[in-house]
């Protein structure tokens, strides 16, 4: 059945802490809607990770350095990371960087797509289409394309198709900024983790797949949504160029990988 999950944190459970550490080059705007991205993972969290010490900071969720610089044309920005806790912690991500490309990100904002692709990256940061897919045994190899064979998202992804539990497409086009780490945007349209901008709508099967990651996650945080119909695909896949400009993060976000931090003996805090 689809993923249920309390509103209120599990007894005995603290909040998942998500902070956002800006590093320069951000107007107070920008920041602003930054934040907001950041805001709807929060609500959807519900519960800590194992606590990390980082650099001499304690954290139960997430450090996400953000800021803007110089990149070069073409470049919207670019994700450094996620490191993530050694394997006896999950293997949950405790630190990212994101850095948006100065000479772009206040087109972004203009556009309305910068609350989007911040909410977008962060979840990359979280684990969304990273090496722990690949680590928790989460993609199945299709002739048609990888799919996802995480048991919470695959119920949400039935749910929508009025079916049983399927997996779930993942992008199949494209080079390694967009194949494998995202959803198959012919299929999910404008889902926040489909392949191409815009994407807006935070579905139950991205927040399913953070479940199936080990998060604790509250499915109300999720948009309402429903898989876009053929003629509407056709429309985002083939745009008149008056309507839309069809822009691939394959293009635009550059990505370095992150590490497995060592371990540490942590006790929680009080």
């Amino acid at each position: 059945m689809p993923l249920q999950a309390p509103r209120t944190l599990p007894p005995g459970n603290r909040p998942y802490s998500l902070d956002i550490v800006v590093s320069g080059g951000l107007t107070a705007s920008q920041t602003q809607l930054i934040q907001s991205g950041a805001d709807r993972w929060r609500r959807a969290i519900l519960s800590a990770v194992p606590p990390y010490v980082l650099n001499g900071t304690s954290t139960e969720g997430m450090i996400v350095t953000v800021g803007a610089a110089p990149l070069g044309e073409g470049v919207e920005g670019k994700t450094d990371g996620p490191d993530y806790r050694p394997m006896s912690l999950g293997w949950f991500p405790v630190a990212a960087t994101i850095t948006f490309n100065a000479a772009i990100i206040g087109q972004l904002e203009i556009s309305g797509q910068l609350h989007y692709v911040a909410e977008h990256e962060i979840a990359h940061a979280l684990g969304f289409g990273s090496d722990l897919w690949v680590w928790k045994d989460l993609v199945t190899q299709d002739p048609a394309g990888p799919l996802f064979n995480g048991p919470d998202a695959m119920a949400e992804y039935g749910q929508l198709r009025g079916s049983g539990r399927t997996q779930v497409p993942i992008e199949n086009q494209g080079g390694p900024g967009v194949a494998n780490i995202h959803w198959r945007d012919s299929i999910f349209g404008d889902e926040l983790m489909s392949s191409y901008e815009p994407n807006t709508a935070l579905s139950r099967i991205t927040l399913a797949s953070l479940s199936d990651l080990g998060y604790v996650i509250d499915p109300t945080a999720a948009d309402v949504y429903a898989l876009p119909r053929a003629n509407e695909l056709e429309l985002r896949i083939n745009p008149p160029e008056a309507f839309m400009q069809r822009q691939s993060h394959d293009a635009q976000w550059a990505r370095t990988p992150g590490r497995v931090l060592p371990e540490q003996p942590i006790k929680p805090p009080n």
